[in-house]
């Protein structure tokens, strides 16, 4: 094929060779940073490493998933191990190195659960078996990483040797806890045991040389060999500290009761050691409480007995186990403290000094109320009474302990009928004094009579019932017990009564004797007769105003009725006489009288409305009310050219709105019909804060002082040719009478006319 010579083909063909050229030094230059990409993730990867092993002990790297795992260079060197030598899955290498006690925990760590969680930071302390043998303490920290569904994905962590500290740690618990013992080596596969001396030397050798060394079966009890070497094997094979107690024969025939405490030592697996010491007084003491306990165990009392120096328990009697739910064995040798509830060792302890220091007074016994244990998880409450002794050397405690159970049950069922009785006693309506018939003391009071008086229970308490009572009645209460005493079941009197702030008020009291036990006690029940004596007030004013009413009703339509009767006869001899003119005239009069006869029936019985209590009591601005009544008065106000003024900011009061601005209605309106001719009709309305009432003041005639008493009083007209029916101010009084207040009158006034007053209580 001849070659194209044309210059587009050759501009093409150098084109496609310099695109091909650059592709491969691109595929050249992607593969050089490829490579060092790499380089510099293996050499980052190694400077952590260096990092790590600076400043902890070894770093291990671990995918859950699959379960391999990385190891740095200084964790190889703390454990003796190397990469090539460890399984390559983390669980072998786990099972393999990690103390059995601790594989289980360390396998809840590092597989635990993370939902919603990222990662989390992982602390735990855990034995690791070095290459050599022995065994390490590792303290490891680091961070568990999650996948988004909380499963635990991989395991970044370090760990530190902390062996030297674990082992000063228990160095430091063995001086605390078993100061003064002797020490003891058990080798599992010889079966020898070795003692140390009695006494410490300085020299280690000579020390070591002193130990005595005897199988099991040489030195301990025939009854006690199998059970101490079991103990003994066991400890070592499950790795676990041993308390045994055991006995011993000596070279000379002599039985000893030993308790030791001991371990596994990490240093050699076959070696177990340990304290004991002799604790052969201690059992013989305790085995005569239980012969002394037998003596003691048909008491009807509950009897522990326990040793001061740590508070255990020496013996129980038969009684405490039956009441507390505990077997004899549970008991001996526990801490007596945790028997009490809420029971701490100081406050025990404390009581055991002051009771030691009762004894150099010459005390022997302690009494103490408080709360037993019992198995069941209950408790019971009991008296006890506790008593210092020495036994074999020792002090104990005794303490005798008195189930009260019934005691405080009938305490508590009285306490119940008690506060029955006073919530009974306190919600009757009326008040009720019970006091002693001898010295007339109080005894008790229920709320209502305490709170009528002004007074509080404490304070009434075992003073005479005269403080009750003003000081003139005081003859009463004499006449009534002395009636009492004369064999009156029952008497009652009326008298006034004082309260705490001096004040008097009525009551009606029923008394009467009774005897609780072997005491005569006097009983008042009190009944506030106070809206009684205003309810008879009432009634007496009412029939004072029925009387009123009546004559006036009787007064005034007589002359209207009157002048019908004699305007209709005179109407029929003018009709009879065809004299049209005096007939139409009498026809007038006679319609003058009618429509008099039927504005007084309005106005009365308007006025019998009145009678009625107010419809409603709502809380209200008096400013308000005024504004209505001036609203509705507004043309009579301007035709007169009067001026009223009301003061800013009146008190608010509760009543019935309509009948208030009837009230101001009917005072503006007698204010501007009593006026002065010629002179400015000012009229003002306000409150006296002193008297604490409202008013209506004006400059009009004035009342002399010998009338001003009739003002109020039914169709009474001071001057009968003023217009009107005089049931004005007598509405007045009966609103105000009707809202539980009162009326009043001052002229002159200090705008040189009439003032009149009144006041409006609170309603409650």
């Amino acid at each position: 094929m001849p070659l194209a010579t044309d210059p587009i083909s050759i501009a093409l063909a150098l084109i496609t060779a310099i695109c091909i050229l650059l592709l491969l030094r691109l595929r050249q230059a992607q593969s050089a940073l490829a490579t060092d990409k790499h380089d510099r993730q293996a050499d980052l990867k190694a400077g952590v490493k260096e990092i790590t092993d600076a400043v902890c002990e070894g770093l291990i790297d671990i995918d859950l998933i699959s379960g391999c795992y990385e190891i740095s260079s200084g964790w190889c060197q703390s454990t003796g191990y190397s990469a090539q030598k460890l399984p390559s899955q983390i669980a072998e290498t786990l099972s393999q190195i990690i103390h059995p006690g601790d594989v289980s925990r360390l396998q809840e760590v590092l597989y635990q659960p993370g939902a919603g969680k990222s990662e989390t930071k992982i602390v735990v302390d855990f034995r690791l078996r070095h290459a050599a043998g022995n065994w390490l303490w590792m303290h490891g920290v680091g961070k568990l990483y999650f996948d988004p569904a909380g499963r635990p994905l991989r395991v970044i962590a370090s760990h530190n040797d902390i062996t030297s500290v674990k082992k000063d740690q228990q160095k430091l618990r063995n001086s605390q806890s078993l100061a003064g013992f002797r020490e003891y080596q058990y080798n599992s596969k010889t079966r020898v045991i070795s003692v140390s001396p009695l006494t410490h030397l300085k020299d280690p050798a000579e020390q070591s040389s002193n130990w005595t060394h005897s199988t099991l079966e040489q030195m301990t009890h025939p009854d006690d060999v199998n059970l101490l070497r079991r103990t003994l094997e066991l400890a070592v094979e499950e790795k676990r500290p041993l308390t045994l107690e055991f006995r011993v024969i000596n070279p000379d025939g002599q039985i000893r009761n030993l308790v030791a405490y001991g371990e596994q030592n990490d240093d050699n697996p076959i070696i177990s050691s340990g304290v004991f010491r002799d604790i052969t007084r201690q059992k013989k003491t305790e085995s005569r409480y239980v012969e002394f306990g037998k003596l003691l165990d048909g008491s009807l009392t509950g009897l522990i007995i326990a040793r001061v120096a740590d508070m255990a328990v020496l013996y129980a009697n038969q009684k405490y186990c039956r009441d507390s739910g505990y077997h004899i064995d549970e008991v001996i040798g526990r801490p007596c403290f945790e028997l009490i509830l809420n029971g701490h060792e100081a406050e025990i302890r404390d009581r055991v000094s002051n009771l030691k220091n009762k004894q150099r007074e010459q005390v022997s016994w302690d009494q103490i109320t408080t709360q037993f244990h019992r198995k069941d998880g209950s408790h019971y409450p009991a008296d006890i009474w506790v008593q210092l002794s020495e036994w074999e050397g020792e002090t104990v405690v005794a303490a005798m302990i008195l189930d009260i159970s019934d005691k405080v049950a009938a305490q508590q069922a009285l306490q119940r009928s008690e506060q029955k009785y006073r919530r009974i006693f306190d919600a009757l309506p009326d008040g009720v004094c019970l006091f002693k018939q001898d010295d007339l003391t109080i005894v008790d009071c229920n709320h209502e009579l305490v709170t009528s008086h002004g007074w509080t229970l404490d304070e009434v308490k075992g003073r005479p019932v005269s403080i009750f009572t003003a000081k003139r009645e005081l003859h009463k209460h004499g006449e009534g017990v002395q009636q009492l005493q004369n064999g009156s079941e029952k008497v009652t009197v009326e008298v006034m009564e004082i309260r705490k702030d001096k004040t008097e008020f009525p009551i009606e009291a029923h008394v009467k004797a009774i005897t609780i036990g072997t005491e005569r006690f006097v009983v008042v029940v009190a009944r506030d007769m106070t809206e009684r004596h205003r309810y008879v007030k009432q009634l007496k004013q009412q029939k004072a105003d029925i009387e009123q009413f009546t004559f006036s009703i009787s007064h005034d339509l007589k002359t209207p009725l009157v002048t019908l009767e004699g305007f209709s006869e005179i109407l029929a001899e003018n009709l009879a006489n065809n004299d049209i003119e005096n007939a139409e005239q009498d026809l007038r009069r006679i319609n003058a009288a009618a429509i008099k006869m039927h504005d007084l029936l309005s106005e009365l019985l308007e006025f019998s409305l009145l009678r009625i209590k107010p419809n409603t009591n709502k809380a209200m601005a008096m400013n308000l009310v005024i504004n209505e009544a001036l609203a509705l008065l507004a043309g009579e106000i301007a035709a007169a050219n009067a001026t009223i003024r009301v003061a800013p900011n009146l008190p608010s009061v509760t009543g019935d709105r309509a009948r208030l601005a009837q009230l101001y209605r009917n005072l503006i309106e007698n204010s501007i019909k009593f006026c002065r001719t010629g002179v400015p009709i000012n009229i003002e309305l306000g409150w006296d804060d002193q008297k604490q009432c409202f008013f209506v003041d004006d400059n009009g005639r004035g009342i002399a002082s010998q009338f001003q008493h009739r003002i109020f009083v039914l169709f009474d007209q001071l001057d009968p040719a003023t217009p009107g029916s005089g049931i004005g101010l007598a509405e007045v009084k009966r609103i105000i009478e009707n809202h539980g207040g009162q009326t009043w009158v001052e002229s002159p006034s200090l705008l040189g006319g009439t003032k009149i007053c009144f006041s409006i209580p609170e309603q409650k």
